[in-house]
């Protein structure tokens, strides 16, 4: 089974390390980082899944990593370490959609539980993305579907198959479109409208033809 990739950053040694022995026990494949620059360069390169790092640190913070994160990759999943008294950049790192806080020192059953939350997250969304092209798959080829070679159909019988093959496109591309409104996801949304209409005008010439 592929290890899941995790980015750990904190600019104290020995919290580094005994972090990352935990991670690596859960199963984690783990990448250090001493501080925000170093993280970057990493995380471009490993492209984790999961990064959890502190929130202040020398240099570019924890916030500012999440910021930049967040920006090349959407779906990481970023969960801060933080201090008392940190209370201002937790509230950054809720702007940025941090997927979870963790007070110093780290209690391992509470690292774990954000962990498992992480994870949860990106299976999720796997399993969203993987119905989506699911959809997508089947709206084009309701929309180029050919018919088998058959002896020549009657005209009410020619009607009775597009009606069906009609709804069935219908029938994708409004799940389609629950999907992407669920999502968030305007970049589909274009495709889908011009289905929609296509659909409605045949129906239309099918109406005036019965």
């Amino acid at each position: 089974m592929t290890q899941t990739k995790l980015l750990l950053v904190d600019d104290e040694e020995g919290i580094r390390k005994v972090l990352n022995i935990s991670l690596q026990d859960i199963g984690y494949r783990v990448f250090l980082a001493k501080d925000g620059s170093e993280a970057l360069e990493l995380f471009r390169k490993e492209e984790p899944a999961i990064v959890l790092t502190d929130i202040k640190m020398p240099g570019m913070d924890g916030v500012e990593l999440l910021r930049r994160v967040k920006r090349e990759r959407p779906d990481t999943e970023v969960i801060m370490l933080t201090g008392h008294g940190d209370m201002d950049l937790v509230v950054k790192s809720l702007k940025y959609e941090a997927t979870y806080f963790i007070t110093k020192p780290v209690d391992n059953v509470i690292m774990e539980a954000a962990l498992e939350r992480a994870e949860k997250q990106i299976d999720s969304r796997r399993k969203r993305e993987t119905r989506i092209a699911q959809l997508e798959h089947m709206l084009a080829e309701a929309m180029n579907g050919v018919e088998p070679e058959s002896p020549p159909p009657s005209a009410a019988s020619r009607i009775v198959r597009e009606v069906g093959r009609l709804a069935l496109r219908l029938k994708i591309s409004l799940l389609a479109m629950d999907q992407a409104i669920a999502e968030g996801n305007i970049r589909n949304m274009p495709v889908i409208y011009t289905a929609l209409q296509e659909i409605f005008e045949r129906m239309n010439v099918l109406a005036k033809k019965g």
